[in-house]
C-alpha cells in the first residue's frame, strides 16, 4: 500500500503520526476518532437525514426511495468529511486530489440481523444484489495502492448491542472468494417485513418497491389475488420472488481471534478504511434505532459511473444517476469526464 509520506501534511492538525500510518497499513483499518464538529452542528447534520430516511419518500434525484448520497441535498452532510482534522488523513493515505462520489445510510432497525462479511475490491458494481457494473475506473494500478476510502460515522451512541462494526484486521491484503446464491441467504439480506404489520401496508411496501434496498418489486404482484391471498401468503409469495434472485455471500473463511476487531462508538466518531478490508455489523438486538453514514471517497482521477459516456445512467445498483454529481474535497479535478457539483 502505498502512503503518501508529505511531511507537510503530517504537521497539520488531525494528521496521522507516522506510527498511525504504519499501523493502518498492517491492520487496513483506523479510528474510531473523535468528531471535530460540535453536537449541535451533528445534529444539523443528523436530524435532517433520519428524517428523509425513515419516511420512506423517494430521492428527489433519483425518484424513488433510497438512502443514498443525501449529501448532494443537504449540504451539512458534507462538512465531516471535508473538515480539514479529517481530509488530511484521506489526504496521507490517497493523496490531495480527492473528491466524494457516494454516501450511504445504513438503518438498522430493531431486530434487524447481520450484514455479514464481505469486502468490495474496487469496483462497486453491485455484486450484492447480482449485478456486474462498475461505478468507478481508476486510473491507478489495484495491485499497488488504495484509490477509495469510506469514512463511516455514528450517527448516535452504537453499543454492542445495536450492531456494532467488525473487521478482520489485515484482511485488505487478500481476496476472499464469493459465490452468488439466492437473494434471501446472501450476505446482505435482511427481513424485508420487519417492521410491516398488516397485509395493505405490504401490498403498497411492495408496489412501490421500497421493500428490499435497490430492488424492483413494483411487479410482483401484478398477476396476485392481493384480496383474497392472505398476509402471510403474500409474504410468502414476495420472499420466493426474491430468492429467484442471485445475490453475493463471502464463502467461509478462518478467522484469527485476534484479528477480530469489534468498535462500539459515539455519536459523531468515525472510522477510515478501503473496502477491501473484510467487514460486517452484528445483529441489532436493542430497542433502538441504529443509523450511520458511510462516504467514499476516491482520488480525482478515477472515472465515476463510466457507463454515462456511453449513454448508460442506470448503476450496479439499479439507480438513475443521470443527476448525480461529484463533490470536490481537495485538491484538482484531474477527470474532465466526472460531473462535479458546482
Amino acid at each position: 500500500m502505498e502512503i503518501n509520506n508529505n511531511s507537510a501534511l503530517m504537521s497539520l492538525p488531525g494528521a496521522l503520526s507516522e506510527e498511525q500510518l504504519i499501523d493502518f497499513k498492517r491492520k487496513g483499518v483506523m479510528g474510531p476518532f473523535d468528531s471535530p464538529l460540535s453536537d449541535d452542528a451533528l445534529d444539523d447534520m443528523f436530524v435532517p437525514l433520519v428524517k428523509s430516511v425513515k419516511s420512506l419518500s423517494d430521492h428527489p434525484l433519483y425518484g424513488r426511495y433510497s438512502v443514498r448520497d443525501w449529501h448532494l441535498l443537504q449540504p451539512a452532510l458534507v462538512e465531516l468529511v471535508k473538515h480539514p482534522e479529517v481530509c488530511v488523513k484521506l489526504q496521507q493515505i490517497l493523496g490531495e486530489d480527492l473528491i466524494l462520489w457516494r454516501s450511504k445510510v445504513f438503518y438498522k432497525r430493531p431486530g434487524d440481523g447481520p450484514i455479514e462479511w464481505h469486502q468490495e475490491w474496487g469496483a462497486f458494481n453491485g455484486e450484492e444484489i447480482g449485478n456486474d457494473k462498475p461505478s468507478l475506473l481508476p486510473k491507478r494500478n489495484l495491485a499497488t495502492g488504495f484509490w477509495n476510502l469510506t469514512i463511516w460515522v455514528a450517527m448516535q451512541d452504537v453499543t454492542l448491542e445495536m450492531g456494532p462494526m467488525q473487521f478482520v484486521k489485515g484482511s485488505y491484503l487478500h481476496r476472499y472468494p464469493i459465490d452468488m446464491i439466492p437473494m434471501t441467504e446472501s450476505a446482505f439480506w435482511q427481513d424485508p417485513f420487519l417492521d410491516i404489520e398488516d397485509k395493505q401496508a405490504l401490498i403498497t411496501r411492495c408496489n412501490d418497491s421500497k421493500l428490499v434496498l435497490d430492488i424492483d418489486s413494483s411487479k410482483f404482484l401484478h398477476e396476485v389475488d392481493t384480496d383474497s391471498a392472505s398476509f402471510d401468503e403474500l409474504k410468502a409469495l414476495i420472499t420466493d420472488k426474491f430468492a429467484t434472485m442471485k445475490a453475493a455471500i463471502t464463502e467461509e473463511f478462518d478467522i484469527d481471534p485476534k484479528d477480530l476487531m469489534t468498535v462500539e462508538m459515539k455519536k459523531g466518531q468515525y472510522l477510515i478504511f478501503p473496502e477491501r478490508t473484510m467487514h460486517r455489523s452484528l445483529s441489532n438486538t436493542s430497542g433502538l434505532d441504529r443509523f450511520g453514514i458511510n462516504y467514499r471517497v476516491t482520488t480525482s482521477d478515477t472515472l465515476v459511473y463510466p457507463s454515462r459516456l456511453v449513454g448508460d445512467f442506470i448503476d450496479g445498483s439499479n439507480i438513475n444517476i443521470k443527476q448525480h454529481q461529484c463533490v470536490l474535497l481537495s485538491g484538482e479535478q484531474l477527470n474532465d469526464d466526472n460531473v462535479y457539483q458546482s
